[in-house]
């Protein structure tokens, strides 16, 4: 087929399992519709709202937090928390106000009504604030200012002549000459995919930042019912381990068959096989439908 295969970096992110993406890649290839968790929908929903919380925040709001911090004498976390409350309830009034106002909100919420969407957002407010903090410095004449000069940056890349890797860089910070590119997650403290999925982004990132400046990644954790003793971690930049390694299952998807699939090593307890509709189970189906691989 020679239609353009489009890959979300948060759907190649994971190792653990050595069927899962070359089956990605194949099943992307041929059409086949993959199934995705109840949780991705939750993350989506949770993300997208704490997302806009932080661009209004930071770069639309910043008056308001250097008015809590010069005349309310605030700490820098305070006069976060209490810009971050203010927007919180600003579009907390507005996803009531739609659901009220329109028929069919499930299609704009998800399922979820505007009270579910609140309860998942608020409790995150306040270690959002004890992490987000660090967006705000103090320059040599004494004046606050605000480090994060984009949020939801758009990347893309081809691995091959129809194989796009795409992915969404949750927020980048700027300061004195070094460029930070912050994964936010809102949801289980899966570090290891997170940190595959950070280092995939500083890989596809660094072509196109000048060698003079320094990148760094960093891993920010708000959900307080899964506390971690750092809830930012620091992730290593590496020199295309991730994509090198993302070419190869992309050889092995070409050649896919139900004998080449067998010998690849399985992680049958692995979460994961959710989100690819356990191709590996279906595998026979498939191939009977697919016969020209």
């Amino acid at each position: 087929m020679n239609f353009n295969v489009k890959i979300g970096v948060t759907e190649v992110n994971d190792f653990k399992c050595k069927r899962k993406i070359p089956l990605l890649f194949w099943a992307k290839k041929k059409g086949i519709e993959l199934i995705k968790p109840s949780r991705w929908r939750y993350s989506m929903i949770m993300g997208r709202l704490i997302h806009i919380l932080i661009q209004d925040t930071f770069k639309r709001s910043l008056d308001k937090i250097l008015f809590y911090l010069v005349r309310k004498k605030l700490s820098i976390k305070d006069a976060v928390y209490e810009v971050l409350k203010e927007k919180f309830y600003e579009i907390s009034s507005l996803l009531q106000e739609l659901e009220l106002k329109y028929e069919y909100t499930d299609t704009l919420l998800e399922t979820y009504t505007a009270q579910e969407i609140i309860e998942l957002v608020e409790p995150q407010l306040e270690n959002l604030a004890e992490i987000a903090q660090k967006l705000i410095k103090l320059d040599d004449k004494g004046k606050y200012y605000s480090t994060l000069i984009d949020n939801e940056l758009t990347i893309k890349k081809r691995l091959e002549r129809n194989i796009y890797l795409h992915g969404k860089i949750d927020m980048i910070s700027y300061d004195n000459s070094s460029i930070t590119l912050i994964e936010l997650k809102t949801g289980k403290n899966e570090y290891e995919s997170h940190s595959n999925q950070l280092e995939i982004y500083g890989e596809l990132s660094r072509k196109n930042i000048p060698e003079n400046i320094e990148l760094n990644l960093e891993l920010w954790y708000s959900n307080p019912e899964c506390p971690r003793k750092n809830p930012i971690k620091s992730i290593k930049l590496t020199r295309d381990k991730k994509l090198n390694l993302l070419k190869k299952q992309i050889l092995i998807s070409k050649n896919l068959n139900k004998s080449s699939i067998n010998q690849i090593e399985q992680n049958i307890d692995y979460m994961g096989c959710k989100f690819c509709g356990q191709i590996c189970n279906r595998l026979d189906e498939i191939l009977n439908e697919f016969t020209y691989i």
